[in-house]
């Protein structure tokens, strides 16, 4: 495949920084086309030309250098990437095999074992175990580790948002990509975040094959082991209701289909759509009502233990759409339950008087 974007050399102290240029504009897309799993930060570059403040310039420069130091402090593989137009500059982060045993390791990460030898079962990782090759192959092939891409984009994640061992006191904190993102307090709203973009990259190699796998093969059951090791536990398990549901569907589907050939043929002889049939497919419809939830549940069950996911509602965290949307109250309301501050809360509104979103549903009903 040809490489639209040339990848820069890994970023080098300052009197050494070269700027490379991508072909097409597309640089963070291009980027995961080759390497390891990565993240993506986006900074807007000034134009030199047209800006007249120097001050803002040297400011902005600084905030990016601060931003690859701590990055580097924090002994990441970081690339640098400048499109076409010269006012977007993409990082590249990654993470060597060594820190990712490491991270996976303290972390207690979960892998599975293999499962003709172990039946499947989930294992803290261990270099020891790793060295006995007790772990199940890399489904993705992004690693000769037993870590899929998402895990090692998530190690890096929680990297990135980490403080090195050795930060000092005027290291400033870890990095907070959501903070970044939005304008500082106090600021003009004319000013801009200090980064406009933080996200994970797909990794070319798999999402080609799901490509080819998964829309296209309508005829096989989904990959949804898969799915699970690109997109993670919460979009596969939507994908396995959403499978589920079709396929119990076709039930009432072949009942209603029946239903309507023994009212057509009827009609002539009735004069009436109605026919004693009608409440043989009421029953089964009842009883398909009720059966369907506990068939889920069972199967929802079955998931959680295989992937590991009984603690699933435990781990949910604030999207950051949530976070930055206009209407979220940030550290402004008290929860009625504990008294204490939310860090973000969103007003529903109310029916009467009608206000918010509330009132919004409510218009949409009517």
């Amino acid at each position: 495949m040809r490489r639209a974007a040339k990848i820069a050399a890994r970023y080098k102290p300052k009197d050494e920084e070269e700027d490379v240029e991508d072909d097409d504009g597309e640089a963070a897309a291009m980027m995961c086309m080759a390497g390891p799993p990565s993240l993506c930060m986006a900074f807007k570059l000034p134009d030199e030309d047209e800006c007249i403040d120097e001050g803002y310039i040297t400011k902005k420069k600084e905030q990016r250098e601060r931003i690859i130091g701590k990055l580097r402090n924090l002994s990441l593989n970081v690339e640098q990437v400048i499109n076409r137009d010269r006012n977007k500059l993409f990082l590249n982060i990654s993470a060597d095999d060594s820190i990712l045993k490491e991270q996976a390791q303290e972390r207690g990460i979960r892998i599975p074992l293999q499962e003709e030898k172990y039946g499947g079962a989930m294992c803290m990782y261990s270099d020891d175990l790793n060295e006995l090759e007790v772990y199940a192959e890399n489904l993705d092939g992004s690693s000769e580790l037993p870590f899929t891409s998402l895990i090692q984009l998530e190690i890096t994640d929680r990297l990135v948002r980490s403080n090195p061992y050795d930060a000092g006191d005027d290291a400033g904190g870890p990095i907070d990509p959501e903070r970044l993102m939005e304008t500082p307090e106090g600021e003009d709203e004319d000013e801009e975040p200090e980064i406009i973009g933080y996200f994970y990259m797909h990794y070319e190699r798999d999402r080609q094959k799901l490509y080819i796998d998964w829309p296209f093969m309508w005829k096989s059951p989904q990959p949804l082991e898969r799915v699970r090791v690109y997109f993670g536990e919460k979009v596969a398990l939507f994908f396995t209701f959403y499978g589920f549901y079709m396929t119990m569907l076709w039930l009432p589907a072949l009942w209603g289909l029946w239903l309507f050939s023994t009212q057509l043929a009827s009609h002539p002889d009735t004069q009436s759509w109605e026919n004693p049939y009608m409440l043989v497919y009421a029953v089964c419809m009842s009883i398909w009502a009720s059966l369907v939830p506990q068939l889920w549940k069972r199967l929802e069950g079955t998931r959680r233990y295989e992937w590991d996911t009984l603690d699933f509602e435990e781990q949910e965290t604030d999207t950051l759409a949530f976070k930055l949307h206009a209407e979220t109250l940030k550290k402004k309301h008290v929860d009625e339950c504990t008294d204490v501050m939310d860090e973000f809360y969103f007003d529903e509104g109310s029916l009467l008087p009608p206000r918010g979103r509330k009132a919004r549903v409510l218009v949409s009903i009517l």
